[in-house]
């Protein structure tokens, strides 16, 4: 699954608190190429930039090496179409 947005906030009352907040629009699943590192997602509208959260799709599975469900990812322009997208731990790839 993939979960687009977040939002940094911080409170203040008797000192500071911060936190990242995820405010996710809309939740897609996608299936993860691991040869190529390719993510599929119909349709998905995600733009270069983008952040982007993955997570397993249910309490048992586990994610692909290399991918971290508590990490940001950025969406990178390289190969970007309707339905397919890379991502990078940086917004520039």
């Amino acid at each position: 699954m993939i979960y687009p947005g977040n939002y940094d906030i911080t409170v203040l009352q008797n000192g500071t608190w911060r936190e990242v907040f995820r405010a996710t629009s809309e939740v897609k699943p996608v299936t993860i190429n691991t040869t190529t590192s390719v993510f599929t997602s119909d349709c998905h509208k995600l733009l270069a930039g983008d952040k982007v959260y993955i997570a397993p799709t249910s309490s048992g599975s586990t994610l692909p090496c290399n991918f971290d469900a508590n990490a940001v990812y950025f969406v990178i322009a390289s190969g970007l179409t309707a339905s397919d997208f890379k991502i990078s731990t940086t917004i520039s790839g």
